[in-house]
C-alpha cells in the first residue's frame, strides 16, 4: 500500500471506513501488542463479528482466530444465524462446526425464525451440513 503510488502512499494516510472506531481500536491494539487478548477486553464494547470481518479483510489471522473463538463463547438464538453466515462467509471450520451444532441443537426455533429462508437460500449448503450434523450425532 505505501510501495506504490497510491492515494495512502502520497497522503500517508490510510482512511478505513468500512469499520467502526471500536473495530479498529481492537485491530490496532492487536497490531502493537501482538496479543489477541483485544477481544476478551469489554467484548460488549465492539462487534464480534466486524472485528473478525476486518482481522480476515486486514490478513490479520491470529485475530481473527480469536474473535472467532469468542464469538463461539457468545451463541444465543439470536446471534447465531449472523455468525454461522460469517463462518460460511469467511470458512472459519471451528466457527461453522460449533455454529452448526448449535443451530441443530435449536433447530425448531430456527426454522421459524423469520431470516430462516432467506438465510438458507444464501447459504443453501447449509441444509446439507445440518443433515450431516444429525447422522453424526445419531
Amino acid at each position: 500500500m505505501f510501495s506504490s503510488p497510491t492515494a495512502e502512499n502520497l497522503s500517508g494516510k490510510v482512511q478505513v471506513e468500512e469499520y467502526s472506531v471500536a473495530t479498529m481500536d481492537v485491530l490496532i491494539k492487536h497490531l502493537y501488542t501482538g496479543s489477541a487478548d483485544a477481544v476478551n477486553e469489554k467484548p460488549e464494547m465492539f462487534d464480534l463479528i466486524e472485528v473478525c470481518t476486518a482481522a480476515d479483510y486486514f490478513g490479520i489471522l491470529e485475530l481473527k482466530d480469536a474473535a472467532a473463538v469468542k464469538m463461539i463463547e457468545t451463541f444465543k438464538l439470536g446471534n447465531a444465524l449472523p455468525k454461522l453466515g460469517l463462518a460460511y462467509k469467511l470458512n472459519i471450520s471451528v466457527l461453522k462446526s460449533e455454529a452448526l451444532d448449535f443451530v441443530f441443537e435449536h433447530l425448531e426455533h430456527f426454522t421459524k425464525d423469520p431470516l430462516w429462508p432467506e438465510f438458507n437460500e444464501k447459504y443453501p449448503v447449509v441444509a446439507t451440513d445440518l443433515l450431516n450434523v444429525s447422522l453424526q450425532k445419531g
